[in-house]
């Protein structure tokens, strides 16, 4: 269907931008200030739920990074 319909297929590599990281990490830190951006995070206590917590990642349970809390927060 691809060469049918004569599509272009092309990949984005972050490298080839690299040289832009400083201006990126400037503005991605100034929408973080502002409150534009927010991080989610899906905490699982305790290592011995850390397999359940992989599962969940590929069943899409998460939102957001996943994490396992092996301990109290100091």
């Amino acid at each position: 269907n691809t060469i049918m319909k004569r599509l272009r297929i092309e990949g984005f590599v972050i490298l080839d931008y690299l040289h832009r990281y400083p201006e990126f990490q400037a503005q991605l830190a100034a929408a973080m200030r502002a409150g534009e951006l927010t991080l989610r995070t899906h905490v699982v206590d305790d290592l011995a739920n850390a397999r359940d917590a992989l599962k969940g990642l590929y069943r899409g349970d998460n939102i957001g990074k996943t994490m396992v809390r092996v301990g109290p927060e100091p």
